[in-house]
């Protein structure tokens, strides 16, 4: 056993690549086998010694060492145009008198890089004075990072560019940066150092500094894609031509700043969107020449107790207070902010902002993570919010008298979870929001006692949004997501729509129907589910403006709909079910194309004599020169499937006075609707028994604007368009289905807790519609009985019984299935 297990080991050991050193034996090129002991070229598992007085050229960019080592101060390395040398293990100059590239770094885009996963190390430079230089350094580590010696004070000089790609930078806390030349390494250079989305630049502070010569001058710019880390006690500083901060990047002030120094000179801080400053430090570090621009979408996070913010802040972001301590709480510094936001809460600690003027927040003020911000003032002052109060979990304690928060006008109110404790002074109106998706919550004193909301949003998905005092809603009410109870919790609240205003509604619903105080607009805007009208359809005829179907996901009827304005069918379709859309006089119906109401249209007007009538744009229009019509509805009926024989589309006409018209009528069409018709065929029908016969009245076809025009009617009953040499066959017995094996999407859907089925069969025969629940247990059986082709059977489920899920209905006949998926939402 004993045997098996060293052979085991020998073979682990033998299959570790082996690390040799390689030694040169004179000038010449890195990639010169000549250059090499045996003519061996070095991998990246090689320790490297550059021999006395040789000086090796890197040529290309296939030059690799795992260390690299020098005999002595004559050996050198000449860095060449378009070259690289990657290291992957340590980098020792032979002392701190040493200059590895005095032989020249002669060409551009020549680069030593530091790569592969192991820690490295920078090893023997000199501490403030000549020692090596480097021009280009690149850190482009999977993992690991490189590191400067900890055992001794040491000053790495970099010329141009420092990028830091992959993997982690570290600056021991005893040793600096300077802008120095490779060759002479003398002060001066001003390197720009990058660091990009994997990579990580930290100093570790202590006496470290950052400069380009004796008189603490800044070098270039300091250029954040990933993080930074940067923190220094020494009074050489460190001193940067500026910072840039771009999206992703985060620049973190840490402590062990000095406290009698300011010690840190980074030029002007450019925080731009998405990215951010993090603060830990209590000290007032800045030089006062410093500039912080936090730009829009910027952010400045602060963990400290107290913080101190540059002498010169341009603030149009954020500034995120988000200290999570149990022992002190956190200052919020008095100041004007354009976004503040206040995050986390530990027992007994809180944000604490203590004004000693009126102050502004321009933007907005969120309070999230369960934060506590108490506004006390010993004198009264006020904050003036100009945007948005964002309460989306913790509480605003303005209990203090002294110290209020005021809106703008039209400012918003969003609320989650959080509260505010006392009544804000509301501006001359306000929008509010309610976006909890966690809990129900009632209305609190967010919601103003005035008849002053303008825009009411209810997105809280799941959930319900209680009304707890009586309101207007002088704008719009947006019903996303949830249920806005709005009688209240002892179904006492009067909810009103004022005139003019509008429901746009997803799939949020209404406890009851509001209160119309004049005419108010509909709009549909889902965009995920289709939906069933409900309580936000005013019953009353004379109430509802302008419907508008704006979302892509359609509506089905729940009850007649009266339109006294326009009806827009923009995204998607209208299906009446059994019921009708109602355009009254001065409505008017737009669909656009493609779009249009399924089902039944009526529209009811005065004709007279030699007036042509459009019916509000419901496709048909009427010229009577004969005996004045009178008072007459038009429904029109359009089959929302598509038809065997005949258009889609047909007309019930009905005057009060139906003899000696002489009317002309124009009977437009959609050439979607016309399914295997040739437009250039078509010819109007007419039915004076219900449809059961048909008669053949011909008409003259525009096909360049989609109607037929007939002459010379002198009543009107029920009319159709069909090919001229086909007739129509029972429009209303058979309703022309298509015999085709089709399982349509339940609707509405999502549902709760009655939904509708509908299918047709190709064939005759047994056939079954059984409800599965999502591990495939049946729950329902609807149908199952002879079917009948050409037949449209419609099938009411109603789930009320039923856990919320996700079901699938399963339609089979014989050989064929299909499935459709229904979630239940309760």
């Amino acid at each position: 056993m004993k045997t098996f297990l060293s052979l085991i080991t020998i073979l682990f050991i033998l299959s570790i690549p082996a690390q040799s050193q390689i030694v040169t034996v004179q000038s010449g090129s890195w990639t010169d086998g000549a250059t090499w002991t045996g003519g061996v070229i070095p991998g990246s598992n090689d320790d490297v010694q550059i021999g006395s007085g040789h000086l090796i050229s890197v040529d290309d960019t296939n030059a690799v060492c795992r260390t690299l080592m020098f005999a002595d101060t004559s050996a050198h390395i000449d860095m060449n145009q378009d070259s690289r040398l990657s290291v992957y293990g340590d980098f020792t100059i032979f002392d701190e008198t040493h200059n590895v590239f005095s032989g020249g770094w002669s060409g551009t885009n020549a680069i030593l890089r530091f790569t592969g996963g192991a820690t490295q190390t920078i090893k023997n430079f000199k501490h403030l004075g000549p020692s090596t230089s480097f021009r280009d350094i690149v850190i482009d580590k999977d993992s690991g990072m490189v590191i400067t010696d900890t055992t001794k004070l040491q000053t790495i000089g970099i010329q141009n560019s420092f990028e830091i790609i992959r993997g982690e930078f570290v600056l021991s806390s005893q040793d600096d940066l300077e802008g120095r030349f490779a060759v002479s390494t003398n002060l001066g250079a001003t390197p720009t150092i990058t660091v990009h989305p994997e990579g990580i630049f930290r100093m570790v502070g202590g006496s470290s500094h950052i400069r380009k010569n004796t008189s603490n001058e800044p070098i270039g710019k300091l250029i954040v894609y990933g993080d930074a880390t940067v923190t220094s006690s020494s009074t050489n500083r460190i001193n940067l031509t500026g910072i840039d901060i771009e999206d992703g990047g985060t620049l973190f002030i840490t402590t062990g700043w000095s406290t009698s120094n300011r010690t840190f000179n980074p030029g002007v801080i450019l925080i731009k969107a998405g990215g951010r400053i993090r603060n830990t430090t209590t000290t007032n570090c800045w030089v006062d020449t410093t500039i912080v621009e936090l730009q829009t979408g910027g952010s400045y996070e602060t963990t400290s107790s107290t913080t101190i913010f540059p002498p010169n802040f341009v603030n149009n972001g954020t500034v995120r207070y988000m200290r999570n301590s149990t022992t002190l709480d956190q200052v919020i510094t008095d100041m004007n902010y354009h976004r503040l936001e206040i995050s986390f809460a530990n027992t007994n600690t809180k944000k604490v902002w203590t004004l000693a003027d009126n102050r502004v927040i321009a933007d907005s003020l969120e309070i999230n993570n369960s934060a506590e911000l108490v506004l006390q003032a010993s004198a009264p002052f006020t904050v003036n919010l100009g945007k948005v109060l964002r309460l989306t979990s913790g509480k605003l304690n303005n209990s203090n008298p002294n110290a209020n928060i005021k809106l703008s006008d039209s400012a918003e109110i969003s609320r989650a979870t959080g509260e505010i404790m006392n009544p804000p002074q509301f501006g001359t109106s306000v929008d509010l929001k309610y976006t909890s998706s966690l809990v129900s919550v009632s209305t609190g004193n967010e919601f103003p006692d005035a008849n002053i909301v303008n825009d009411l949003t209810i997105y809280s998905t799941g959930q319900v949004v209680t009304l707890e005092k009586n309101a207007v809603v002088n704008g719009d009410l947006t019903l996303s997501t949830g249920e806005l109870d709005n009688n209240g919790s002892a179904n006492d609240k009067t909810f009103t729509m004022a005139s003019g205003s509008t429901i746009r509604r997803a799939s949020g619903t209404l406890s009851t129907p509001p209160n119309f105080a004049g005419m108010v607009n509909v709009d549909y805007i889902s965009t995920l589910y289709h939906v069933t009208t409900d309580k936000e359809i005013p019953a009353n005829q004379t109430a509802l403006s302008n419907l508008t179907l704006s979302g892509d996901q359609g509506i089905t009827l729940g009850s007649d709909i009266y339109a006294n304005g326009t009806v827009s069918v923009e995204g998607s379709n209208i299906e009446t079910d059994e019921f009708k859309v109602f355009i009254r006089d001065g409505g008017q119906l737009i669909e656009s194309a493609g779009k249009s109401v399924l089902g039944k249209v009526s529209a009811t007007r005065n004709l007279q004599q030699g007036v042509n009538e459009t019916f509000g744009g419901v496709g048909l229009e009427v010229n009577a020169a004969g005996s004045a019509p009178g008072v007459t509805e038009v429904i029109r009926i359009n089959n929302p499937r598509p038809a065997v024989f005949g258009g889609r589309r047909h007309y019930e006409i009905n005057p009060a006075n139906n003899t000696n018209l002489n009317a002309t009528m124009k009977f437009f069409y959609s050439e979607d609707e016309l399914g295997v018709l040739n437009e250039n065929n078509l010819a109007l029908f007419k039915s004076v028994d219900g449809g059961a016969n048909w008669t053949k009245m011909g008409g003259v076809i525009d096909a360049a604007n989609n109607n037929i025009v007939l002459n010379g009617i002198s009543d009107f009953s029920l009319w159709a368009v069909n090919d001229k040499d086909t007739p129509i066959v029972g429009i209303r017995d058979n309703e022309l289905i298509p015999a085709e094996f089709t399982l349509k999407q339940n609707y509405p859907n999502p549902f709760n807790p009655s939904t509708t089925i509908e299918f047709t069969l190709a064939e005759d025969g047994m056939t079954e519609l059984k409800i599965f629940n999502i591990i495939g247990q049946e729950v329902a059986r609807l149908f199952s009985e002879n079917g009948t082709s050409g037949q449209l059977y419609t099938v009411h489920f109603n789930a009320s019984e039923l856990p919320t899920g996700i079901y699938f209905a399963k339609l089979t006949q014989g050989s064929k299935q299909m499935l459709r998926k229904m979630i239940l939402l309760k």
